[in-house]
């Protein structure tokens, strides 16, 4: 994954988790415990789709990695 579309997709992550976070914070019966607890959990669903978009891409370079080193082999 080039790291341009690394700081995108973070920067996306993070827009919506403050906006969530936002309206939460809105509502006059919300406990400061648990909008606490939605940032760490929305902080590590961002990193856990972040890391699934990392194993995405490593497995797609290994794919076309393993078929260009087949055809080279055949060949």
């Amino acid at each position: 994954m080039n790291e341009d579309r690394f700081s995108e997709l973070r920067r996306k992550a993070e827009e919506k988790l403050r906006l969530r976070t936002r309206q939460l914070e809105q509502r006059t019966d919300a406990d400061p415990e648990v909008i606490r607890l939605m940032h760490e959990l929305g902080t590590h669903q961002i990193e856990l789709e972040m890391q699934n978009e990392e194993l995405l891409d490593a497995q797609l370079r290994l794919k076309e990695a393993a078929r260009k080193y087949t055809d080279l082999y055949d060949f």
